[in-house]
């Protein structure tokens, strides 16, 4: 056989399989889960386990994360280093001396505290600047950049990444 007929082509990400539910695993649970001859994929030095989540715009749960991630991007390309996506948390850290993942959570709080004051002022429905819609998807997208940087917190402090087989 030679090398060029080895080459398997990748399946449709979008091809509906028999178990349209999903794989979610914790890192671990995810090494645990490998069929022998799934292979897992390395990007920018991180080993992720062989499967991807798709998410259905059609699931409202979903169609939200969707919005999150494309919320997360867009803002990103302002506000952080093209280097470290965290660098707009990791600097105000840096000046009061706390964890960035605890200046994010400050973040969903001033969200909060907007919505909280509309409401009381008797404005949610006429706001000056962002939307109450806008202001509930930013802290959703706080909470979660929030629990990036506590993950990565404590996988930085526990050490790098399981390997397959690894408990």
């Amino acid at each position: 056989m030679t090398e060029a007929s080895s080459i398997q082509p990748m399946p449709d990400p979008y091809k509906q399989s028999e178990d349209m539910r999903p794989r979610v695993y914790t890192t671990r649970e995810a090494w645990r889960g490998m069929s022998e001859g799934d292979q897992p994929l390395t990007l920018l030095g991180v080993t992720l386990p062989p499967t991807a989540v798709v998410l259905d715009p059609n699931v409202g749960f979903e169609r939200a994360l969707i919005d999150m991630v494309q919320t997360a991007r867009r803002k990103r390309a302002d506000y952080a280093l093209d280097s470290d996506e965290f660098s707009n948390f990791r600097g105000p850290a840096d000046l009061i001396g706390r964890p960035a993942w605890l200046v994010a959570l400050m973040e969903v709080q001033w969200k909060l505290e907007r919505i909280k004051s509309l409401r009381e002022n008797g404005r949610m429905n006429d706001p000056k600047n962002e939307s109450v819609h806008d202001s509930v998807l930013d802290a959703a997208v706080f909470g979660v950049i929030a629990l990036a940087l506590k993950m990565e917190e404590e996988s930085s402090s526990a050490g790098d990444l399981p390997q397959p087989g690894e408990d």
